[in-house]
């Protein structure tokens, strides 16, 4: 069937229903603007997004790649700041069609029918999957440094028992909650700052390249922190504004750049090719990777700033799988706004994410280099463009903008996992 076709038969399918059945469509799916958030709600929840424990990785992009990585970190915000506008506004085609809650699998619904809408509704959910995967990895790694006796399977089960219960709480709450975990994180790097300068020395050696081969992995790791558009729906729904929207995105995004850049450049003046994939990893370690110890105030409040971060990160990143839960079960819960049936719709969620954490506790690097190539790209850049193609009909440069980035995404998501396994594997 011709594109024409099918986004005219979701379009007749997504008008507004009659008044004798609509009430029964809104028992289905929550009213859109219930629960409203802020604009700066929405920039602290959205900021909590960008600035994820990969955030952590930045040092360790400048040195495998050098001060080009400056370069990879804006283009990455380009792209991702270009991609995320086209979603928004297919989102608010599908909102002025009859939709009130849009989300991925109605804008692939309208791309390409409901079979690419089932595939891509799976496939937004295991990238926030993903996430919180790794920021439960990263705390647990953390906190295993100060509380070695009780072992990465305590660690794992009560962050994720702590989770399901944060998930009572409404996300118009939850934004401050997530503007906490920020500022943890940015606590977190500056304690790391600041154990650098005990140190004897730094190691103050940049170039500006270092393996230029490496630099397709490390866009893809910058993809990893700010692609995170398979929440956005979640953000759009929220604000119940395209132009709040784009803001709280813009802002969010803006400073990602900035704290992700000037902690990548300083952690790699400060310890050069010594820069761990998480550069937490580097307290307790001198330039040349040998032990050097850290003051017991340095080690505290780097826990204390980890377990907040990683924690409160935790419930917002799995809202979208919780929802895809409710959907299999035919709830009509809206997890965004609380309460028990929230926490229910949470368990399922981190009864998997938990023993993922614990089996894949000492893969994290492969994990975000890969996911961040292949998932992140076809839901940040692939999907984004090629749906804004096919449902907005641009003409003229906004057409071929939105190809063009559409094809990135593809070589993305090609080359990197090859270029990476063939600079990973050892040759036979």
């Amino acid at each position: 069937m011709a594109i024409r076709d099918v986004r005219e038969r979701m379009e007749r399918q997504l008008s507004p229903c009659p008044s004798s059945t609509r009430p029964e469509w809104e028992q289905q799916r929550p009213a859109a603007d219930a629960h409203k958030v802020t604009v700066s709600e929405a920039t602290f929840t959205m900021l909590g997004f960008f600035l994820n424990p990969f955030t952590f990785s930045m040092p360790f992009l400048f040195a495998q790649s050098g001060l080009v990585s400056l370069l990879v970190l804006l283009l990455a915000f380009i792209l991702c700041s270009f991609t995320g506008r086209l979603l928004v506004n297919c989102l608010q085609v599908l909102k002025d069609a009859g939709v009130p809650r849009p989300g991925y699998g109605d804008v692939a619904t309208m791309v390409s029918g409901p079979r690419f809408g089932l595939f891509m509704q799976l496939l937004a959910p295991l990238e926030c999957f993903v996430y919180a995967l790794g920021t439960c990895i990263i705390m647990c790694k953390s906190l295993a440094v100060a509380f070695p006796s009780l072992g990465a399977e305590s660690l794992v089960s009560a962050s994720c028992a702590l989770a399901v219960i944060q998930c009572a709480i409404p996300d118009k709450a939850y934004a401050y909650l997530a503007l906490l975990s920020t500022l943890s994180l940015i606590g977190s790097l500056l304690v790391v700052f600041a154990y650098s300068t005990s140190l004897p020395e730094w190691s103050e050696k940049m170039e500006l390249v270092v393996h230029a081969g490496l630099l397709p992995n490390s866009f893809s790791l910058a993809v990893f922190c700010i692609g995170a558009h398979c929440c956005f729906p979640m953000l759009f729904n929220a604000v119940g504004s395209k132009e709040a929207c784009m803001q709280a995105l813009q802002l969010g995004m803006l400073l990602w750049l900035a704290v992700a850049a000037v902690s990548g450049l300083a952690g790699y003046y400060i310890f050069g090719p010594a820069a761990q994939a998480i550069i937490i990893d580097n307290v307790g370690l001198d330039v040349q990777l040998r032990p050097y110890p850290a003051q017991v105030a340095v080690k505290a409040l780097l826990q204390l700033f980890m377990l907040l971060h990683c924690q409160l990160k935790l419930v917002p990143v799995s809202r979208p799988i919780a929802e895809l839960w409710n959907q299999v079960l035919g709830w009509t819960v809206d997890v965004g706004q609380g309460g028990v049936m929230s926490m229910l719709s949470g368990l399922p969620v981190f009864l998997l994410i938990g023993p993922a954490a614990y089996g894949l506790m000492d893969l994290i690097a492969v994990v975000d280099s890969l996911c961040g190539s292949t998932l992140m790209s076809l839901n940040a850049i692939i999907f984004p463009s090629f749906a804004f193609v096919v449902i907005c009909r641009p003409s003229g440069a906004m057409l071929w903008l939105s190809l063009s980035a559409g094809f990135l995404g593809i070589v993305l998501a090609v080359f990197v996992p090859w270029q990476y396994l063939a600079h990973y594997t050892p040759s036979v």
